[in-house]
């Protein structure tokens, strides 16, 4: 890994956890947990942080991968196919999650991360795309 890829897979870390906290912890929570399944959730003493940061770690790497890979450069470019790459993934888990268990107890969930997965996606890609996009 060079030193673009790892700075840029760290900022695509920050962005994801700050903008995942945002749109789903705060903007999105009271709507969304009219659908969740109670059994399904954790409390928020046994919410893992942790994990959650793990989690967004490895988003940044898989952006900045694919971005370094495909050399996307700019804002527009990371916006563009962050938000694609969020939306076609969050459709791709949502939908099994949806037909294999049953955290949400509605499909209105998945419909509704349609475009939240959108705007975290352009956001998050945006922000790596900047960055490797300086020279």
């Amino acid at each position: 890994m060079n030193s673009k890829l790892i700075v840029g897979s760290l900022i695509g870390a920050v962005a994801s956890y700050l903008l995942g906290f945002l749109i789903w912890g705060l903007a999105l929570s009271g709507m969304m947990s009219g659908y969740a399944n109670p059994d399904c959730n954790h409390t928020m003493e046994e919410f893992n942080m942790g994990l959650m940061i793990v989690s967004s770690l490895f988003t940044g790497i898989m952006y900045a991968y694919i971005f370094s890979r495909s050399s996307i450069t700019s804002v527009s470019q990371g916006a563009t196919y962050g938000a694609i790459i969020a939306v076609l993934l969050g459709l791709s888990m949502e939908l099994m999650m949806y037909a294999m268990t049953k955290v949400n107890t509605s499909i209105n969930p998945v419909l509704i991360n349609i475009p939240a997965n959108a705007i975290w996606g352009a956001l998050v890609g945006a922000a790596i795309g900047w960055w490797m996009g300086r020279k």
